[in-house]
């Protein structure tokens, strides 16, 4: 998919966002992470503010790979166990 389309997706999600009264949108369980597909490459967290800013939280070892396949503004490499 391109950019072009998962920013479309982003901005729908806004909308409803300001629609229920909701400034972020956290997802994290493998439910939720499938509304958004492009952003659940390799990652475990990721938010999206009513602002359209994506952050996404993967382990270390995969922010390489990550950096290549999804969309975000803000990328954290978590430490794992």
């Amino acid at each position: 998919m391109s950019n072009i389309i998962y920013k479309d997706r982003v901005r729908r999600c806004c909308r409803l966002m300001r629609t229920a009264n909701l400034d972020v949108l956290l997802l994290t369980k493998p439910p939720t992470c499938s509304t958004l597909p492009e952003m659940a490459v390799y990652a475990p967290m990721r938010m999206i503010t009513q602002k359209g800013k994506v952050a996404l939280g993967v382990p270390q070892t995969d922010v390489k790979d990550v950096k290549s396949l999804a969309y975000f503004n803000c990328l954290v490499g978590l430490k794992t166990r």
